[in-house]
């Protein structure tokens, strides 16, 4: 092992609440090409912020809804520099 951090991930909401996860995430030494990896987790989205869960959410909402709207309802930034 080489460390671990906790990281934030946003997962569905429950009514009206937001829901986040605090998830440790460990970093390990590659024997194979000597750098450091991050583990991969299965039910996280290309973007390790959001679980796939809510990553397939949005997109369900996008369906019936403006992406605006969806964003502005579930409190995600349209841009990814707003989140900045």
């Amino acid at each position: 092992m080489y460390d671990r951090k906790i990281r934030r991930v946003r997962d569905l909401p429950c009514g009206d609440l937001r829901i986040y996860l605090d998830v440790e995430v460990w970093r390990v030494d590659c024997r194979r090409c000597g750098g450091v990896k991050q583990e991969r987790l299965d039910w996280l989205a290309a973007n390790p912020h959001y679980t796939k869960r809510f990553a397939l959410y949005v997109g369900k909402q996008c369906r019936s809804a403006s992406i605006k709207e969806v964003a502005d309802d579930l409190g995600v930034p349209l841009h990814p520099i707003d989140s900045v």
